[in-house]
């Protein structure tokens, strides 16, 4: 079976599970470009001129609410979360099956800078979220409810502390550093071939691997040049994720102008607000990151995509 919402065209994987004992086999079956692509054809060189990333938009629901407008986080179903799981599952295993071929390309990411995770902290305690100390990050997040509007707006956030992920291949030595942070293992990005252009590249090397053999020539000649691909691809879905965000937060506050809100300054000139959940500059610099203020909406540009706050 497949679990995507009706009308959906882009039906990457395939799974089967059979209870075995007290557990349970997966088999996780993955669509298969490589049989209708031709290596060097139009499509390929297509596919590597857009990066071929999923874009990842933040799932905001925009509604009406008395006179004016707010945002809700869609709650993913529990089914969903699974589905998620199993691909992960799925992407260890090729990172491990390519580790021990000794050719393949891995997603890896380091640890979070310190800086980041004092933001995130002010984040939650702007939204009123307790994040008591020597709690560390994995066990925070893992505590978060997404039914939660303020747990959603933390996790959002929190996808800004795991900067720093990149795609690293390897031919003959397996890379110095081959983990994921946020997957606290050695990880691939296997379960979206139709979406994202290394997976073909995974499933590749994953085939080669299981059978003892050699990747196709055009893959091991297209590992090295895969990286800077895939980050021009993230950086133009980035800046439309960015502007998508922008252009919500300010639909969520026009018209509310002369307003105040309660606020925490989350960065130089940044404040995150309790309710709604937005992130805004402050038009005079604003007080030392931490502080807790008040602030007034001065704009909210619907064309400009922007909201303006002000100290009082």
């Amino acid at each position: 079976m497949t679990i995507d919402p009706p009308g959906a065209r882009d039906l990457d994987q395939m799974l089967h599970i059979e209870r075995r004992g007290d557990g349970h086999r997966v088999r996780y079956a993955i669509a298969d470009p490589g049989v209708f692509i031709t290596p060097g054809g139009a499509l390929d060189r297509d596919t590597h001129a857009r990066g071929g990333v999923r874009l990842a938009v933040p799932e905001q629901e925009v509604v009406q609410d008395g006179g004016g407008w707010t945002v809700h986080y869609r709650v993913p179903l529990a089914s969903e979360e699974h589905n998620a799981q199993i691909s992960l599952l799925t992407g260890t295993a090729a990172a491990a099956l390519m580790l021990q071929a000794g050719v393949g390309i891995l997603r890896t990411q380091p640890p979070p800078e310190e800086r980041a995770l004092a933001r995130l902290r002010r984040t939650a305690a702007a939204l009123g979220v307790d994040w008591p100390q020597g709690r560390s990050y994995g066990e925070f997040i893992r505590g978060l409810d997404p039914a939660i509007p303020a747990h959603a707006a933390i996790m959002h956030e929190a996808t800004g502390v795991g900067r720093g992920a990149t795609y690293t291949p390897f031919d003959g030595v397996p890379p110095a550093e081959t983990e994921h942070f946020a997957v606290a293992a050695p990880y691939a990005h296997a379960t979206a071939p139709l979406r994202r252009l290394q997976d073909r590249y995974v499933s590749e090397c994953c085939l080669a691997a299981y059978v003892g053999g050699a990747p196709p020539d055009w893959v091991r000649a297209g590992l090295e040049a895969l990286p800077a691909a895939m980050a021009a691809g993230a950086r133009r879905a980035n800046a439309v994720e960015r502007g998508f965000v922008d252009l919500v937060e300010a639909v969520v506050l026009a018209g509310r102008e002369g307003e105040r809100f309660d606020a925490v300054v989350i960065d130089d000139g940044l404040v995150q607000l309790g309710d709604p959940a937005v992130v805004g500059r402050l038009a005079d610099g604003g007080p030392p990151s931490g502080r807790a203020v008040s602030v007034r909406l001065e704009r909210a540009d619907l064309d400009a995509r922007t909201v303006l706050f002000a100290v009082v």
